[in-house]
């Protein structure tokens, strides 16, 4: 009875596994599928990725960790979830990623020597599709991004019209440096020594790692509607000139408008 109760549950067991098969619960990564997505990021950025480990696929065609001569021993994270969709790469964030955070903090720090910058690369996994390719230098990914750079400082000038002053300076310091942004905002939080800036670009499934989540702001201001690629741009259609709102002790005080020259 009990041997007829054991070979049952095996054949229940194995019918199901089968059945989570056919359903592509246990495809993804075979070998074809992991070559054409290495192929077509290959042609598309002008470098030889190559196969270094393979990660949970979950049923996506492709889900690994490779490596390439330009980025030496750093993993790359390649992934495509089925034939219909583009495989995308982390490529440029890690080639370049560490270059821009550096040029995003030097500018702040102009404006705002000992301030604490945060990045926020409003992607997963800093997965940008097929917005960039083998042209796509420090400068192109600077020039075109969805940052969300937050920059904190202990202190602003008391009146609404330094702080606006203040602001502007920062957006002009960054532009002047190449620097585009999806999303600008700069405050001082009740609590400056909380705030403890990663030493990457952060992604959106990394944002618990942004201390500053939950301070108060004294002072803050920020960019809604300022996105470098086109895809949400401000009436004005160019970021130096979009519209900004200030608050102070979460009011809103007014909006701003950077001089141009």
């Amino acid at each position: 009875m009990n041997k007829a109760f054991g070979i049952l549950s095996a054949a229940v067991i194995f019918a199901g596994a089968a059945a989570l098969a056919g359903c592509g619960l246990f495809k993804g990564n075979s070998s074809s599928g992991v070559r054409a997505a290495i192929n077509t990021l290959n042609e598309r950025y002008g470098v030889e990725f190559k196969l270094k480990k393979k990660k949970l696929a979950g049923g996506a065609v492709c889900s690994i960790y490779a490596t390439c001569a330009e980025t030496g021993d750093k993993d790359i994270f390649i992934y495509q979830f089925d034939e219909k969709q583009q495989p995308q790469t982390d490529y440029i964030y890690v080639r370049y990623g560490e270059e821009a955070l550096g040029k995003i903090r030097a500018s702040a720090e102009k404006v705002f020597p000992g301030c604490k910058v945060i990045v926020n690369e409003r992607v997963y996994n800093h997965l940008t599709k097929d917005m960039y390719d083998k042209d796509t230098d420090l400068a192109g990914y600077l020039a075109d991004n969805f940052f969300h750079i937050s920059v904190y400082v202990p202190q602003l000038p008391g009146t609404d019209e330094e702080f606006a002053e203040k602001y502007t300076d920062l957006r002009l310091a960054l532009i002047e440096n190449g620097v585009d942004y999806s999303e600008l905002m700069l405050g001082c939080p009740e609590d400056f020594g909380a705030v403890v800036p990663p030493d990457h670009i952060i992604c959106t499934n990394e944002e618990q790692y942004e201390g500053s989540s939950g301070s108060k702001y004294t002072y803050s201001a920020y960019c809604p509607n300022n996105i470098s690629s086109g895809v949400n741009k401000g009436a004005s259609g160019n970021s130096r000139f979009d519209d900004y709102v200030i608050t102070k002790d979460g009011q809103k005080v007014g909006v701003g408008r950077p001089n141009a020259e």
